[in-house]
C-alpha cells in the first residue's frame, strides 16, 4: 500500500473531527498530494509523514501519559 493511500483514511478522519466539509478535505487532499509529491522532494514527503504517523500512533498511550 502506498504512503498516499495509507494516509488517506487518516486526514478524512481528521477532517471529520474538525468537522471540515467533504468537499474542502478533498481538495485540500489534492492539494496536499500535489506538493508533497513535487519533483525536488527528497525527505519531507508523503512517505515520511506517514512514517512519523505511524510511530506516533504505535506509542499513542505512552504520548498520552506524558500530559
Amino acid at each position: 500500500m502506498t504512503a498516499e493511500l495509507a494516509l488517506y483514511p487518516m486526514w478524512q478522519s481528521l477532517m471529520q473531527s474538525l468537522v471540515i466539509a467533504p468537499a474542502l478535505a478533498e481538495e485540500v487532499w489534492v492539494d496536499v498530494q500535489k506538493r508533497y509529491g513535487e519533483n525536488g522532494r527528497f525527505y519531507h514527503t508523503l512517505t515520511h509523514i506517514h512514517h512519523a504517523l505511524t510511530v506516533a500512533h504505535s506509542v499513542r498511550n505512552e504520548i498520552n501519559a506524558w500530559t
